[in-house]
């Protein structure tokens, strides 16, 4: 019987010793901060300057040598040539067709219509890479590279010029 009595004490929260009775502490609730809401963005409307769509042509020339000529499509998007091609005039690389020397020329033209004046409605990227010179296979490459902002306009062509002779031409109509 002392047995049940202090089994039952003890579930009920007496000590089986002793007929105190401890209190269970009480729940503590814990406060967690709610989210701020998203930020309300109402942005300044932008206007977009339209940029016509303008055919120019182009010459990209290293020293006296056309590397490529020929007309572009310039306008609010991106105009793009590349062209890649095996350098003439080299033994076939031993190591096979994925290893020959080939050069490289690129062309892009973007239209950039968020700018406003005094900046350049248009960025011209160029760049040639070449082989170095060993037997026909590719151990490397040197280059040269244009980046230069312009506007059409005026009879004269844009001229952006590089390192080494490298040079762009753009007429526009």
């Amino acid at each position: 019987m002392k047995m049940m009595i202090a089994a039952s004490l003890m579930f009920a929260g007496a000590s089986a010793y002793g007929n105190t009775v401890e209190p269970t502490p009480p729940t503590q609730s814990i406060a967690v901060p709610r989210a701020a809401p998203p930020p309300v963005f109402n942005p300044a409307p932008v206007s977009r300057a339209t940029v016509p769509v303008t055919r120019v042509m182009v010459r990209v020339l290293l020293g006296r040598e056309t590397l490529w000529a020929g007309p572009l499509s310039i306008g609010a998007s991106t105009a793009r040539i590349s062209l890649n091609e095996p350098v003439s005039g080299t033994a076939a690389c031993e190591q096979g067709p994925r290893m020959a020397a080939m050069r490289q020329v690129e062309i892009v033209i973007n239209g950039q219509p968020y700018r406003s004046p005094p900046m350049a409605p248009y960025q011209l990227t160029a760049r040639y890479s070449r082989p170095v010179e060993s037997g026909g296979c590719n151990t490397g490459t040197r280059g040269v590279s244009i980046e230069q902002g312009f506007s059409l306009g005026g009879p004269n062509p844009i001229v952006a010029e590089g390192d080494g002779g490298f040079r762009v031409e753009i007429t526009a109509p």
